[in-house]
C-alpha cells in the first residue's frame, strides 16, 4: 500500500504508476529439502500475485 500511495509515474504500466508484487516461500534446512524448492515456491507465489491483480503479496502454500 505504501508504494501505491507514492503514486510514482510509470508510463509503461497499465496502472500508470509503479506497483509491487511479492511472492513468499519458506525453507527449513533441517527438513532435508533443497533451497531451490523454496525459490521455485516463491516464484509460483509471485506469479499468482501478478495473475490475481498485481500490487500484492502472495505466499506459497504447499498442498497437504
Amino acid at each position: 500500500a505504501a508504494i501505491d500511495e507514492l503514486a510514482l509515474e510509470h508510463g509503461g504500466s497499465e496502472h500508470g504508476h509503479v506497483t509491487a508484487s511479492n511472492g513468499l516461500g519458506s525453507w527449513t534446512p533441517e527438513r532435508d529439502e533443497e533451497a531451490d524448492n523454496m525459490i521455485k515456491a516463491a516464484d509460483r507465489a509471485l506469479y499468482r500475485a501478478n495473475a490475481t491483480g498485481r500490487n500484492k503479496v502472495a505466499a506459497f502454500r504447499p498442498s497437504t
